[in-house]
C-alpha cells in the first residue's frame, strides 16, 4: 500500500534534510559562525600565532556577540583582553557573555 512509501520517503526526506541543512543555511546567509581563539589561532608556532593574533579585529567586525570561556588565567593571555577591547571597540553596545569554566 502507499504506508511503505509515504514512511520511506518520509526517512529519506529527514535524512537529507539533516545531512544538508547547514548547507542550505550558509547559501541563504543564516548560518552561524563561530570563532575559537584557541582553536582558530596557532598555539605554538609564533608566527601564525601572531598572524592570527593580529586578525583578531577583522574577525570580531564581523561578530554579534562573544563568548567569553572564562577562568582564571584569561586575562594572564594579552590576546584575549585585545579580543575583548577590539569587540567592544566595533561594537560599543555589543553583547558579552561570559561562561565561567573550571580547569
Amino acid at each position: 500500500g502507499l504506508f511503505p512509501l509515504a514512511t520511506t520517503l518520509g526517512m529519506v526526506v529527514f535524512v537529507v534534510v539533516m545531512l544538508t541543512w547547514h548547507h542550505v543555511q550558509v547559501l541563504i546567509g543564516r548560518a552561524p559562525k563561530v570563532f575559537l581563539d584557541k582553536v582558530c589561532i596557532h598555539q605554538t608556532d609564533l608566527e601564525r600565532k601572531e598572524a592570527g593574533i593580529k586578525a583578531i579585529g577583522a574577525i570580531l567586525l564581523n561578530c554579534q556577540q562573544v563568548l567569553v570561556a572564562w577562568d582564571e588565567t584569561y586575562f594572564q593571555r594579552l590576546w584575549c583582553a585585545y579580543e575583548i577591547s577590539a569587540f567592544k571597540f566595533a561594537h560599543a553596545s555589543g553583547i558579552i557573555k561570559v561562561l565561567p569554566v573550571e580547569l
